[in-house]
Protein backbone atom coordinates (compact mmCIF):
# COMPACT_ATOMS: atom_id res chain seq x y z
CA UNK A 1 0.00 0.00 0.00
CA UNK A 2 1.30 3.39 -1.16
CA UNK A 3 1.84 6.03 1.76
CA UNK A 4 -1.14 8.16 0.05
CA UNK A 5 -3.33 5.21 -0.07
CA UNK A 6 -3.29 4.77 3.59
CA UNK A 7 -6.62 6.93 3.94
CA UNK A 8 -7.86 5.86 1.16
CA UNK A 9 -8.85 2.07 1.81
CA UNK A 10 -9.52 3.18 5.28
CA UNK A 11 -12.08 5.56 3.95
CA UNK A 12 -13.85 3.43 1.10
CA UNK A 13 -13.79 0.01 2.69
CA UNK A 14 -16.37 1.14 4.86
CA UNK A 15 -18.59 2.88 2.75
CA UNK A 16 -19.00 0.80 0.14
CA UNK A 17 -19.44 3.36 -2.39
CA UNK A 18 -18.02 5.14 -5.72
CA UNK A 19 -16.53 8.19 -4.85
CA UNK A 20 -13.54 10.28 -6.53
CA UNK A 21 -10.88 11.65 -3.78
CA UNK A 22 -7.86 13.96 -4.57
CA UNK A 23 -4.76 13.41 -2.81
CA UNK A 24 -2.12 16.07 -3.81
CA UNK A 25 -2.39 17.35 -7.15
CA UNK A 26 -3.52 14.33 -8.56
CA UNK A 27 -7.10 12.61 -8.58
CA UNK A 28 -7.07 8.78 -7.87
CA UNK A 29 -9.55 6.94 -9.44
CA UNK A 30 -11.59 4.34 -6.64
CA UNK A 31 -13.63 1.71 -8.01
CA UNK A 32 -16.62 0.84 -6.29
CA UNK A 33 -16.04 -1.21 -2.95
CA UNK A 34 -18.40 -3.43 -1.71
CA UNK A 35 -18.83 -3.49 1.96
CA UNK A 36 -15.80 -5.94 3.05
CA UNK A 37 -16.96 -9.60 3.75
CA UNK A 38 -15.54 -9.38 7.19
CA UNK A 39 -18.23 -6.76 8.23
CA UNK A 40 -20.78 -9.36 8.11
CA UNK A 41 -18.29 -11.14 10.68
CA UNK A 42 -18.08 -8.01 12.74
CA UNK A 43 -21.54 -8.75 15.25
CA UNK A 44 -20.25 -12.46 15.67
CA UNK A 45 -16.37 -10.91 16.34
CA UNK A 46 -18.33 -8.16 19.23
CA UNK A 47 -19.79 -11.06 21.15
CA UNK A 48 -16.75 -13.26 20.93
CA UNK A 49 -14.73 -10.94 22.35
CA UNK A 50 -17.87 -9.97 24.55
CA UNK A 51 -17.50 -13.57 25.38
CA UNK A 52 -13.95 -13.79 25.88
CA UNK A 53 -13.64 -11.06 28.38
CA UNK A 54 -16.57 -12.02 30.52
CA UNK A 55 -14.50 -15.37 30.95
CA UNK A 56 -11.61 -14.13 31.68
CA UNK A 57 -13.08 -12.25 34.82
CA UNK A 58 -15.18 -14.48 35.46
CA UNK A 59 -13.45 -16.53 38.08
CA UNK A 60 -13.74 -12.68 39.63
CA UNK A 61 -17.32 -13.45 40.93
CA UNK A 62 -16.36 -14.37 44.51
CA UNK A 63 -14.31 -11.41 44.94
CA UNK A 64 -15.13 -9.33 48.74
CA UNK A 65 -15.97 -5.74 48.69
CA UNK A 66 -12.43 -3.57 49.79
CA UNK A 67 -11.99 -1.13 52.58
CA UNK A 68 -10.77 1.28 49.99
CA UNK A 69 -13.56 3.06 48.86
CA UNK A 70 -16.35 0.38 48.57
CA UNK A 71 -17.36 1.73 51.90
CA UNK A 72 -17.88 5.13 51.01
CA UNK A 73 -19.56 4.25 47.60
CA UNK A 74 -22.00 1.20 48.42
CA UNK A 75 -21.47 -0.36 51.93
CA UNK A 76 -21.38 1.95 54.33
CA UNK A 77 -23.68 4.24 52.24
CA UNK A 78 -26.78 4.87 53.38
CA UNK A 79 -28.50 5.96 50.28
CA UNK A 80 -26.80 3.89 48.58
CA UNK A 81 -28.12 0.87 50.70
CA UNK A 82 -31.72 2.18 50.24
CA UNK A 83 -31.41 1.17 46.85
CA UNK A 84 -33.15 3.35 44.34
CA UNK A 85 -35.99 5.28 45.56
CA UNK A 86 -36.68 9.27 44.90
CA UNK A 87 -34.63 10.15 47.63
CA UNK A 88 -32.04 8.56 46.19
CA UNK A 89 -32.27 10.00 42.77
CA UNK A 90 -32.39 13.64 44.05
CA UNK A 91 -29.44 12.71 46.01
CA UNK A 92 -27.46 11.50 43.23
CA UNK A 93 -27.82 14.43 41.16
CA UNK A 94 -27.25 17.33 44.50
CA UNK A 95 -24.45 15.03 46.35
CA UNK A 96 -20.30 15.81 45.77
CA UNK A 97 -20.07 13.66 48.51
CA UNK A 98 -16.73 11.74 46.65
CA UNK A 99 -15.14 14.99 45.87
CA UNK A 100 -16.81 14.39 42.11
CA UNK A 101 -19.89 14.95 40.62
CA UNK A 102 -20.90 11.33 39.33
CA UNK A 103 -24.92 11.11 39.98
CA UNK A 104 -24.62 8.09 36.90
CA UNK A 105 -22.49 6.03 38.53
CA UNK A 106 -24.64 6.67 42.08
CA UNK A 107 -27.71 5.40 40.00
CA UNK A 108 -26.08 2.07 38.86
CA UNK A 109 -24.87 1.80 42.65
CA UNK A 110 -28.48 1.77 43.77
CA UNK A 111 -29.65 -0.19 41.13
CA UNK A 112 -27.61 -3.19 41.67
CA UNK A 113 -28.76 -2.64 45.61
CA UNK A 114 -32.17 -2.98 44.75
CA UNK A 115 -31.53 -5.58 42.98
CA UNK A 116 -29.17 -8.09 44.40
CA UNK A 117 -28.53 -6.31 48.08
CA UNK A 118 -25.35 -6.03 48.95
CA UNK A 119 -23.84 -9.09 47.51
CA UNK A 120 -20.47 -8.58 46.47
CA UNK A 121 -20.78 -11.04 43.28
CA UNK A 122 -23.38 -8.69 41.91
CA UNK A 123 -21.61 -5.35 42.23
CA UNK A 124 -18.63 -7.45 40.57
CA UNK A 125 -20.44 -8.94 37.62
CA UNK A 126 -22.06 -6.06 36.83
CA UNK A 127 -18.39 -4.17 36.40
CA UNK A 128 -17.62 -7.10 34.60
CA UNK A 129 -20.17 -6.89 31.99
CA UNK A 130 -19.55 -3.03 31.47
CA UNK A 131 -15.75 -4.08 30.47
CA UNK A 132 -16.73 -6.92 28.30
CA UNK A 133 -19.22 -4.46 26.76
CA UNK A 134 -16.64 -1.68 26.64
CA UNK A 135 -14.39 -4.41 24.50
CA UNK A 136 -16.93 -5.22 22.00
CA UNK A 137 -17.87 -1.14 21.62
CA UNK A 138 -14.17 -0.80 21.32
CA UNK A 139 -14.06 -3.15 18.44
CA UNK A 140 -16.87 -1.95 16.74
CA UNK A 141 -16.06 1.54 16.65
CA UNK A 142 -12.66 0.85 15.08
CA UNK A 143 -14.28 -1.14 12.73
CA UNK A 144 -16.57 0.60 11.83
CA UNK A 145 -14.41 3.79 11.59
CA UNK A 146 -11.74 1.68 9.44
CA UNK A 147 -13.39 -0.75 7.45
CA UNK A 148 -10.52 -3.42 9.40
CA UNK A 149 -11.58 -6.44 11.20
CA UNK A 150 -8.62 -8.24 12.35
CA UNK A 151 -6.30 -4.71 13.83
CA UNK A 152 -9.80 -4.09 15.21
CA UNK A 153 -10.02 -7.19 17.46
CA UNK A 154 -6.41 -7.31 18.47
CA UNK A 155 -6.74 -3.94 19.75
CA UNK A 156 -10.08 -4.96 21.42
CA UNK A 157 -8.87 -7.95 22.84
CA UNK A 158 -5.58 -6.04 24.27
CA UNK A 159 -8.14 -3.30 25.71
CA UNK A 160 -9.84 -6.25 27.44
CA UNK A 161 -6.95 -8.22 28.47
CA UNK A 162 -4.24 -5.71 29.67
CA UNK A 163 -3.51 -6.48 33.50
CA UNK A 164 -3.44 -2.29 34.00
CA UNK A 165 -7.09 -2.12 33.44
CA UNK A 166 -8.01 -4.97 36.05
CA UNK A 167 -7.91 -2.24 38.92
CA UNK A 168 -11.66 -0.60 36.74
CA UNK A 169 -13.05 -3.99 36.41
CA UNK A 170 -12.09 -6.13 39.80
CA UNK A 171 -12.82 -2.64 41.91
CA UNK A 172 -16.39 -1.79 42.88
CA UNK A 173 -15.82 1.73 43.52
CA UNK A 174 -14.33 1.84 40.04
CA UNK A 175 -17.35 1.58 38.48
CA UNK A 176 -17.68 4.68 37.24
CA UNK A 177 -14.43 4.32 35.05
CA UNK A 178 -16.43 1.44 33.36
CA UNK A 179 -19.82 3.08 33.12
CA UNK A 180 -18.00 6.31 31.92
CA UNK A 181 -16.30 4.28 29.04
CA UNK A 182 -19.16 2.96 28.07
CA UNK A 183 -21.19 6.34 27.82
CA UNK A 184 -18.23 7.69 26.10
CA UNK A 185 -17.44 4.65 23.32
CA UNK A 186 -21.46 5.02 22.67
CA UNK A 187 -20.89 8.69 21.87
CA UNK A 188 -18.03 8.00 19.39
CA UNK A 189 -20.44 4.64 18.09
CA UNK A 190 -23.18 7.74 17.17
CA UNK A 191 -20.49 10.58 15.92
CA UNK A 192 -19.63 8.07 13.48
CA UNK A 193 -22.99 7.89 12.10
CA UNK A 194 -23.20 11.29 12.07
CA UNK A 195 -20.23 11.43 10.17
CA UNK A 196 -21.38 9.25 7.56
CA UNK A 197 -24.98 10.51 7.59
CA UNK A 198 -25.24 13.92 8.93
CA UNK A 199 -28.52 14.46 10.77
CA UNK A 200 -29.83 16.30 14.08
CA UNK A 201 -30.61 12.75 15.38
CA UNK A 202 -27.83 11.34 15.00
CA UNK A 203 -25.62 14.65 16.59
CA UNK A 204 -28.40 14.51 19.64
CA UNK A 205 -27.39 11.12 19.88
CA UNK A 206 -23.22 11.75 20.27
CA UNK A 207 -23.90 14.60 22.57
CA UNK A 208 -26.81 12.89 24.88
CA UNK A 209 -23.98 9.69 25.46
CA UNK A 210 -21.03 12.52 25.90
CA UNK A 211 -22.98 13.78 28.37
CA UNK A 212 -23.85 10.73 30.13
CA UNK A 213 -20.49 9.52 30.41
CA UNK A 214 -19.72 12.73 32.07
CA UNK A 215 -22.15 12.33 34.49
CA UNK A 216 -20.49 9.03 35.26
CA UNK A 217 -16.93 10.26 35.54
CA UNK A 218 -15.54 13.23 33.95
CA UNK A 219 -12.24 10.88 32.36
CA UNK A 220 -13.32 11.92 28.96
CA UNK A 221 -13.69 15.71 28.51
CA UNK A 222 -10.77 15.63 25.79
CA UNK A 223 -13.86 13.98 23.14
CA UNK A 224 -13.81 16.84 21.47
CA UNK A 225 -10.35 16.75 20.55
CA UNK A 226 -10.03 12.80 20.45
CA UNK A 227 -12.75 13.05 17.60
CA UNK A 228 -10.62 15.67 15.84
CA UNK A 229 -8.08 13.14 15.97
CA UNK A 230 -10.58 10.45 14.26
CA UNK A 231 -11.25 13.30 11.55
CA UNK A 232 -7.69 13.29 10.54
CA UNK A 233 -7.16 8.97 10.85
CA UNK A 234 -9.08 6.98 9.84
CA UNK A 235 -12.34 9.28 8.49
CA UNK A 236 -9.45 11.35 6.58
CA UNK A 237 -12.24 14.26 6.43
CA UNK A 238 -8.98 16.24 5.33
CA UNK A 239 -7.77 14.28 2.83
CA UNK A 240 -7.83 15.89 -0.90
CA UNK A 241 -6.50 19.29 0.22
CA UNK A 242 -3.35 20.45 0.49
CA UNK A 243 -1.35 23.84 1.79
CA UNK A 244 -3.23 26.44 3.09
CA UNK A 245 -6.75 24.98 2.14
CA UNK A 246 -5.93 22.09 4.64
CA UNK A 247 -5.85 24.34 7.41
CA UNK A 248 -9.49 26.08 6.36
CA UNK A 249 -10.96 22.51 6.03
CA UNK A 250 -10.31 21.67 9.66
CA UNK A 251 -12.60 24.98 10.50
CA UNK A 252 -15.86 23.64 10.14
CA UNK A 253 -14.82 20.28 11.61
CA UNK A 254 -13.84 22.72 15.05
CA UNK A 255 -17.09 24.57 14.33
CA UNK A 256 -19.06 21.28 14.24
CA UNK A 257 -17.18 19.95 17.68
CA UNK A 258 -18.15 22.99 19.35
CA UNK A 259 -21.10 22.41 21.51
CA UNK A 260 -19.56 18.69 22.29
CA UNK A 261 -16.55 21.16 23.49
CA UNK A 262 -19.29 23.14 25.61
CA UNK A 263 -20.51 19.64 27.27
CA UNK A 264 -16.65 19.30 28.76
CA UNK A 265 -16.21 22.78 29.79
CA UNK A 266 -19.31 22.57 31.73
CA UNK A 267 -18.28 19.22 33.30
CA UNK A 268 -14.76 20.86 34.16
CA UNK A 269 -16.02 23.58 35.79
CA UNK A 270 -18.31 21.30 37.50
CA UNK A 271 -15.52 18.91 38.43
CA UNK A 272 -13.16 20.98 39.68
CA UNK A 273 -15.23 23.38 41.95
CA UNK A 274 -16.80 19.82 43.70
CA UNK A 275 -12.82 18.13 44.10
CA UNK A 276 -12.34 22.02 45.47
CA UNK A 277 -14.75 21.72 48.27
CA UNK A 278 -13.47 18.70 48.89
CA UNK A 279 -10.40 19.85 49.25
CA UNK A 280 -8.94 16.92 47.04
CA UNK A 281 -7.10 19.55 45.06
CA UNK A 282 -3.27 19.91 45.65
CA UNK A 283 -2.02 23.81 45.55
CA UNK A 284 0.95 25.16 43.69
CA UNK A 285 2.05 25.90 47.32
CA UNK A 286 2.05 22.09 48.36
CA UNK A 287 2.98 20.96 44.46
CA UNK A 288 4.73 23.73 43.04
CA UNK A 289 4.30 24.25 38.81
CA UNK A 290 7.91 22.82 38.04
CA UNK A 291 7.30 19.53 40.25
CA UNK A 292 4.26 18.85 38.44
CA UNK A 293 5.87 19.33 34.90
CA UNK A 294 8.85 17.49 35.58
CA UNK A 295 6.24 14.70 37.18
CA UNK A 296 4.12 14.62 34.32
CA UNK A 297 6.80 13.35 32.20
CA UNK A 298 7.97 11.10 34.35
CA UNK A 299 4.53 9.72 34.88
CA UNK A 300 3.56 9.33 30.73
CA UNK A 301 6.78 7.08 30.37
CA UNK A 302 5.52 5.10 33.81
CA UNK A 303 2.38 4.51 31.94
CA UNK A 304 4.51 3.00 28.94
CA UNK A 305 6.79 1.14 30.61
CA UNK A 306 3.45 -0.66 32.56
CA UNK A 307 2.30 -1.35 29.15
CA UNK A 308 4.64 -2.56 27.53
CA UNK A 309 6.42 -4.39 30.89
CA UNK A 310 3.27 -4.92 33.34
CA UNK A 311 4.95 -5.93 36.48
CA UNK A 312 4.43 -4.53 40.00
CA UNK A 313 1.07 -3.15 39.83
CA UNK A 314 -0.29 -2.51 42.78
CA UNK A 315 -3.64 -0.40 44.11
CA UNK A 316 -1.88 2.92 45.35
CA UNK A 317 1.29 4.49 44.20
CA UNK A 318 2.30 6.95 46.58
CA UNK A 319 3.43 11.05 45.18
CA UNK A 320 7.11 11.36 45.27
CA UNK A 321 8.64 13.61 47.50
CA UNK A 322 11.47 14.44 45.48
CA UNK A 323 12.29 13.85 41.08
CA UNK A 324 15.52 12.88 40.18
CA UNK A 325 16.64 15.67 37.32
CA UNK A 326 18.05 12.46 35.11
CA UNK A 327 15.19 10.64 35.87
CA UNK A 328 12.79 13.69 34.49
CA UNK A 329 15.52 14.04 31.21
CA UNK A 330 15.58 10.39 30.59
CA UNK A 331 11.20 10.93 30.36
CA UNK A 332 11.52 14.08 28.25
CA UNK A 333 13.93 12.34 25.85
CA UNK A 334 11.48 9.66 25.67
CA UNK A 335 8.80 11.65 24.77
CA UNK A 336 10.38 13.55 22.70
CA UNK A 337 11.49 10.64 20.51
CA UNK A 338 8.16 9.04 20.40
CA UNK A 339 6.40 11.80 19.24
CA UNK A 340 8.88 12.52 16.57
CA UNK A 341 9.56 9.21 15.34
CA UNK A 342 5.20 9.32 15.25
CA UNK A 343 5.39 13.34 13.45
CA UNK A 344 8.24 11.63 11.12
CA UNK A 345 5.94 8.86 9.47
CA UNK A 346 2.52 10.44 9.61
CA UNK A 347 1.75 10.29 6.09
CA UNK A 348 2.85 6.72 5.92
CA UNK A 349 1.79 5.88 9.25
CA UNK A 350 -1.33 7.84 10.18
CA UNK A 351 -2.25 5.72 12.48
CA UNK A 352 1.15 5.99 14.92
CA UNK A 353 0.37 9.54 15.02
CA UNK A 354 -3.47 8.96 15.86
CA UNK A 355 -2.76 6.29 18.92
CA UNK A 356 0.00 7.90 20.70
CA UNK A 357 -1.77 11.47 20.60
CA UNK A 358 -4.85 9.60 21.94
CA UNK A 359 -2.85 8.47 24.71
CA UNK A 360 -1.59 12.02 25.40
CA UNK A 361 -4.57 13.81 25.11
CA UNK A 362 -7.05 11.90 27.14
CA UNK A 363 -4.02 11.33 29.90
CA UNK A 364 -4.10 14.93 30.62
CA UNK A 365 -7.23 15.13 33.04
CA UNK A 366 -4.83 12.62 35.64
CA UNK A 367 -1.29 12.88 34.27
CA UNK A 368 -0.86 15.69 37.35
CA UNK A 369 -1.03 18.92 35.80
CA UNK A 370 -3.80 19.50 38.57
CA UNK A 371 -2.74 16.92 41.37
CA UNK A 372 -5.75 15.33 42.22
CA UNK A 373 -5.39 12.92 45.84
CA UNK A 374 -2.56 11.66 47.11
CA UNK A 375 -1.20 9.01 44.15
CA UNK A 376 1.66 10.23 41.38
CA UNK A 377 -0.24 7.85 39.39
CA UNK A 378 -2.98 4.99 38.78
CA UNK A 379 -3.45 2.17 36.84
CA UNK A 380 -7.41 3.02 36.20
CA UNK A 381 -6.01 6.42 34.66
CA UNK A 382 -4.94 3.96 31.57
CA UNK A 383 -8.15 2.61 30.80
CA UNK A 384 -8.82 4.86 27.92
CA UNK A 385 -5.55 5.78 26.96
CA UNK A 386 -4.23 2.26 26.19
CA UNK A 387 -6.69 2.50 23.22
CA UNK A 388 -4.30 4.86 21.50
CA UNK A 389 -1.42 2.71 22.00
CA UNK A 390 -3.08 -0.55 21.20
CA UNK A 391 -4.66 1.11 17.99
CA UNK A 392 -0.92 1.74 16.78
CA UNK A 393 0.62 -1.57 17.92
CA UNK A 394 -2.30 -3.36 15.86
CA UNK A 395 -1.92 -0.92 12.74
CA UNK A 396 1.54 -1.28 12.77
CA UNK A 397 1.22 -5.20 12.91
CA UNK A 398 -1.30 -4.78 9.83
CA UNK A 399 1.50 -2.47 7.97
CA UNK A 400 4.15 -5.09 8.70
CA UNK A 401 2.03 -8.21 7.58
CA UNK A 402 1.22 -6.28 4.62
CA UNK A 403 4.94 -5.22 3.55
CA UNK A 404 6.31 -8.83 4.63
CA UNK A 405 6.17 -12.25 2.46
CA UNK A 406 2.84 -14.15 2.82
CA UNK A 407 4.45 -16.68 5.10
CA UNK A 408 5.92 -14.37 7.28
CA UNK A 409 2.36 -12.88 8.18
CA UNK A 410 1.40 -16.32 10.29
CA UNK A 411 4.49 -15.01 12.75
CA UNK A 412 3.14 -11.61 12.78
CA UNK A 413 -0.32 -13.13 13.76
CA UNK A 414 1.14 -15.34 16.10
CA UNK A 415 3.17 -12.44 17.76
CA UNK A 416 -0.10 -10.71 18.18
CA UNK A 417 -2.08 -13.97 19.54
CA UNK A 418 1.17 -14.15 22.23
CA UNK A 419 0.76 -11.13 23.25
CA UNK A 420 -3.37 -11.23 24.16
CA UNK A 421 -2.69 -14.48 25.77
CA UNK A 422 0.50 -12.84 27.60
CA UNK A 423 -1.98 -10.13 28.93
CA UNK A 424 -5.30 -12.74 30.01
CA UNK A 425 -2.73 -14.45 31.89
CA UNK A 426 -1.43 -11.75 33.79
CA UNK A 427 -4.48 -10.36 34.42
CA UNK A 428 -5.80 -13.63 36.01
CA UNK A 429 -2.51 -13.49 38.68
CA UNK A 430 -3.62 -9.53 39.06
CA UNK A 431 -6.88 -10.33 39.92
CA UNK A 432 -5.64 -13.02 42.67
CA UNK A 433 -4.45 -10.05 44.52
CA UNK A 434 -7.86 -7.99 44.07
CA UNK A 435 -9.78 -11.02 45.76
CA UNK A 436 -9.58 -9.82 49.46
CA UNK A 437 -8.12 -6.95 51.54
CA UNK A 438 -5.17 -8.23 52.60
CA UNK A 439 -3.92 -9.92 49.63
CA UNK A 440 -4.28 -6.79 47.54
CA UNK A 441 -2.24 -4.41 50.51
CA UNK A 442 0.11 -7.18 51.18
CA UNK A 443 0.82 -7.23 46.96
CA UNK A 444 1.12 -3.50 47.20
CA UNK A 445 3.47 -3.46 49.65
CA UNK A 446 6.13 -5.68 48.44
CA UNK A 447 5.98 -3.86 45.20
CA UNK A 448 6.10 -0.37 45.82
CA UNK A 449 7.75 1.58 48.50
CA UNK A 450 7.04 3.99 51.47
CA UNK A 451 3.42 3.44 50.62
CA UNK A 452 1.36 4.49 53.47
CA UNK A 453 -1.74 4.18 52.26
CA UNK A 454 -1.35 0.20 51.53
CA UNK A 455 0.10 0.54 55.46
CA UNK A 456 -3.22 2.05 57.03
CA UNK A 457 -5.80 -0.02 55.01
CA UNK A 458 -4.05 -3.45 55.47
CA UNK A 459 -3.70 -2.45 59.33
CA UNK A 460 -7.50 -1.99 59.06
CA UNK A 461 -8.24 -5.32 57.62
CA UNK A 462 -6.62 -6.91 60.08
CA UNK A 463 -8.32 -5.79 62.76
CA UNK A 464 -11.45 -6.82 61.05
CA UNK A 465 -9.71 -10.33 61.75
CA UNK A 466 -10.82 -9.85 65.14
CA UNK A 467 -7.71 -11.84 67.20
CA UNK A 468 -4.84 -10.28 68.97
CA UNK A 469 -2.22 -10.91 66.86
CA UNK A 470 -3.89 -9.45 64.13
CA UNK A 471 -4.79 -6.66 66.08
CA UNK A 472 -1.06 -6.08 66.79
CA UNK A 473 0.68 -6.55 63.54
CA UNK A 474 -2.68 -3.57 62.34
CA UNK A 475 -1.04 -1.17 65.39
CA UNK A 476 2.34 -1.89 63.57
CA UNK A 477 0.95 -1.45 60.23
CA UNK A 478 -0.53 2.26 61.53
CA UNK A 479 2.59 3.07 63.34
CA UNK A 480 4.60 2.47 60.41
CA UNK A 481 1.68 4.64 57.82
CA UNK A 482 2.14 7.42 60.20
CA UNK A 483 5.96 7.22 59.96
CA UNK A 484 5.57 7.70 56.63
CA UNK A 485 3.27 10.75 56.64
CA UNK A 486 2.98 11.72 60.26
CA UNK A 487 -0.30 14.15 59.16
CA UNK A 488 -2.42 11.05 58.78
CA UNK A 489 -5.57 11.70 60.10
CA UNK A 490 -7.45 7.87 59.57
CA UNK A 491 -4.00 6.05 60.45
CA UNK A 492 -4.31 8.39 64.15
CA UNK A 493 -7.88 7.57 64.48
CA UNK A 494 -7.25 3.35 63.52
CA UNK A 495 -4.23 3.21 65.51
CA UNK A 496 -6.50 4.69 68.25
CA UNK A 497 -9.14 2.51 67.82
CA UNK A 498 -6.20 -0.67 68.65
CA UNK A 499 -5.20 0.84 71.36
CA UNK A 500 -8.22 1.25 73.06
CA UNK A 501 -9.13 -2.83 72.21
CA UNK A 502 -5.76 -3.62 74.09
CA UNK A 503 -7.13 -1.66 77.24
CA UNK A 504 -4.30 1.72 76.22
CA UNK A 505 -7.12 4.24 77.08
CA UNK A 506 -4.29 7.40 77.28
CA UNK A 507 -2.15 6.13 74.45
CA UNK A 508 -5.71 5.81 72.41
CA UNK A 509 -6.77 9.38 73.27
CA UNK A 510 -3.38 10.83 72.22
CA UNK A 511 -4.46 9.49 68.54
CA UNK A 512 -7.89 10.53 68.17
CA UNK A 513 -6.60 14.05 69.41
CA UNK A 514 -3.94 13.85 66.69
CA UNK A 515 -6.07 12.63 64.61
CA UNK A 516 -8.65 15.88 65.21
CA UNK A 517 -5.57 18.17 64.87
CA UNK A 518 -4.81 17.18 61.55
CA UNK A 519 -8.96 16.95 60.32
CA UNK A 520 -11.11 19.19 62.75
CA UNK A 521 -14.02 17.34 61.43
CA UNK A 522 -13.25 14.19 61.37
CA UNK A 523 -16.32 12.36 62.29
CA UNK A 524 -15.12 9.25 63.30
CA UNK A 525 -12.19 10.79 65.40
CA UNK A 526 -14.94 12.74 67.35
CA UNK A 527 -17.01 9.75 68.25
CA UNK A 528 -13.98 7.61 69.21
CA UNK A 529 -12.46 10.47 71.66
CA UNK A 530 -15.73 10.89 73.26
CA UNK A 531 -16.04 6.83 73.85
CA UNK A 532 -12.57 6.41 75.00
CA UNK A 533 -13.00 9.48 77.54
CA UNK A 534 -15.97 7.92 78.87
CA UNK A 535 -14.10 4.83 79.55
CA UNK A 536 -12.81 4.25 83.58
CA UNK A 537 -9.65 6.01 84.07
CA UNK A 538 -7.17 2.54 85.19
Amino acid sequence: MKPQDVCIAARFSAVGRRLPTRVGSGVVAIQTLRPPHSSRLLPIACLAVAACTFILFLPFRGATFLNYDDPLYVTENPQVQRGLTADGVAWAFTTSATGTWHPLTWLSHMTIVSLAGLDPAAHHLTNVVLHAANAALVLLVLARATGRLAPSVLVALLFAAHPLHVESVAWVAERKDVLSTFFGLLAVLAWLGYVRAPTRGRYVAAVLAFTASLMAKPMLVTLPVLLLLLDWWPLCRVEGVSGRGRWRRWQPLVVEKLPLAAVAAAAVIVAVSTQHRGENVSGVDTVPIAFRAGHTLVAYVTYLRRTFWPSGLAVFYPYPHRLDAGEVAVAAAVLAAVTAVAVWNARRAPFVLVGWAWFVVSSLPVIGLVQIGMQSTADRYTYVPLIGIFLALAWTAVAIADAVPPWSTAVVAGLAASAVVACGALTLQQLTYWRTDVALYRHALAVTRDNFVAHNNLGLALVSGGDASARAEAAWHFAEALRLRPAYPEAHNNLGGVLLMQGRRTEAIEQFTAALRAKPDFAAAQKNLRLAESYPAP
